[in-house]
């Protein structure tokens, strides 16, 4: 549906609507779409979208329950790692979930919540969520592991 679809402008448009914020603008108009847009008849389709869409619902394909479902529809940017396995988003440092240096990974993110949630992908593959840095746990060499064997 577009700005330019006259059902649109007459229908939502012409409402008295709240604009003291996007989300107050977002949440009416689904509303107005779940509502009247897709119960009224369209002039194309012959029948409201609703009724439409129950033609083919026997067709969907629903996912398989995933935690990685929602990423989906995160938004993706390329980041370089740094050599100490970080990368920088929204002002703030990362670790990579893997050992990853000097690779650029593709994160994916909420839009809306950018960073809540990191999840980093390395040549389409998800490796895991990022962790924002924790710089006092990272001041330090890490401490030195005996060798196989129980030698020194």
């Amino acid at each position: 549906m577009s700005t330019h679809d006259p059902f649109f402008n007459v229908q939502f448009l012409t409402r008295a609507l709240d604009l003291s914020s996007l989300e107050a603008l977002n949440r009416q108009f689904t509303q107005w779409v779940e509502e009247h847009y897709n119960a009224q008849l369209h002039s194309v389709l012959g029948l409201s979208p609703l009724d439409r869409f129950a033609l083919d619902r026997n067709r969907v394909r629903f996912l398989p329950p995933n935690e990685a479902n929602d990423e989906l529809f995160f938004v993706e940017e390329e980041r370089h790692v740094r050599a100490d396995n970080t990368f920088s988003f929204k002002g703030a440092r990362f670790e990579a979930p893997r050992h990853l240096p000097e690779r650029t990974i593709q994160i994916r993110f909420e839009r809306k919540r950018a960073a809540a949630r990191v999840v980093v992908y390395y040549k389409g593959a998800r490796m895991g969520e990022a962790r924002p840095l924790d710089p006092i746990a990272n001041d330090r060499a890490p401490a030195a592991t005996p060798a196989p064997g129980g030698a020194a």
